[in-house]
């Protein structure tokens, strides 16, 4: 994608002017928050925990996301929690910044594009709140994805591809021109859940493995993509629960969590994780 337009990014100590970039351009990089050492480790331990993630026919909880590309649950396993992923200071900054001190974790997964997988189709990853009115040229982001990658990436082994400020719904004939941003390992890209985008060719001969959170408001939760379905949109392993609190206590709506009474026991956020 040569002439691209480049997509603010800012360093892990800035989260006041990214939050800014987000609300105008619908999408922010924060780089700097993980060692490469850090999500190599992370890797290994996913990918160690989930087989099927090297060979889609053996996936069986999965959302298709395009010819090559798939969404599937990643377990809140202890060496995911111990890797920092999930509380990165920077990220609960721009968090709180776009949706408020209250925002919750709705899901935790992989974004897995394979070798040869072709471009997406421009899409947003959720639907305006209030189709027609027009609110949406003015209000504050509902939900935000997150998407950590777990290999360098560039515009060879598919990075995600934007239209700057189309979370304000500009006519379609006046899009802005693409961008992108590389993301080396220990970066993140966060975008408003309306933000139109799309994911790019992998040309590369390796797969490009991304975990992705979904944030959000209290109120709100992903029927888009969950509402009606058994997919499992919070995976938690038994012994991580008494160290997350309640931004992970989602209760209501589509989809299906793996443990028993998970929001009984979490935390209050804020309070000191156990042990």
């Amino acid at each position: 994608m040569e002439g691209v337009r480049s997509i603010a990014r800012f360093a892990a100590a800035d989260p006041a002017p990214a939050n800014a970039a987000l609300r105008s351009d619908g999408v922010v990089v924060l780089d700097g928050l993980l060692t490469s050492d850090t999500v190599d480790a992370l890797r290994e331990a996913v990918m160690r925990r989930h087989p099927e993630f090297a060979d889609k026919a053996l996936l069986t909880d999965f959302q298709n996301n395009g010819e090559g590309r798939f969404i599937a649950p990643v377990a809140i396993s202890r060496a995911v929690y111990d890797s920092g992923v999930l509380h990165l200071p920077a990220l609960m900054a721009l968090a709180e910044g776009a949706l408020g001190p209250d925002w919750v974790v709705d899901g935790f997964g992989m974004l897995m594009a394979f070798p040869g997988c072709t471009e997406q189709h421009h899409h947003r990853d959720g639907t305006e709140l209030f189709p027609g009115t027009q609110l949406a040229k003015i209000l504050p982001p509902f939900a935000l994805t997150v998407l950590i990658p777990l290999v360098d990436v560039d515009s060879d082994n598919g990075a995600t591809g934007f239209h700057l400020g189309t979370h304000r719904y500009p006519p379609p004939d006046s899009l802005p021109e693409p961008a992108m941003a590389p993301l080396p390992r220990g970066s993140l890209i966060a975008w408003n859940y309306e933000t139109l985008h799309w994911g790019l060719p992998n040309r590369s001969d390796r797969p490009r493995p991304a975990l992705y959170l979904t944030l959000c408001r209290p109120f709100w939760t992903d029927m888009t993509n969950f509402g009606g379905t058994a997919r499992t949109r919070l995976m938690v392993d038994e012994d991580v629960v008494p160290l997350l609190d309640r931004r992970f206590a989602r209760a209501s709506g589509g989809g299906r969590w793996v443990h028993a009474g998970l929001g009984k026991v979490l935390r209050k956020v804020g309070e000191q994780p156990a042990g």
